[in-house]
């Protein structure tokens, strides 16, 4: 892998995870809000607060975490075959 292939891809997580911390940032304020607004519905809001951010952050590390192992196979043709 060249260098620079390293660098874009360590820009492009570095980028992901900055969307993604906003993302999360703005999903709790407008929880906070609607809690704010509504305090008897606070149990449901938390809840789904709660899910839709693990949402975002499972579709975030689910592609990096996947990369890793094919990374070995392009490098070690053979660590498929046992």
């Amino acid at each position: 892998m060249s260098e620079l292939a390293i660098l874009g891809a360590a820009i492009g997580a570095g980028l992901a995870a900055i969307g993604a911390g906003i993302g999360i940032g703005k999903i709790g304020s407008s929880a906070m809000e609607a809690i704010g607004r509504q305090p008897d519905a606070a149990g449901k809001i938390r809840t789904n607060m709660i899910i839709i951010a693990l949402r975002g952050r499972n579709l975030l590390h689910g592609p990096l975490n996947t990369a890793e192992p094919w990374d070995c196979c392009n490098r070690n043709r053979d660590c498929l075959s046992g």
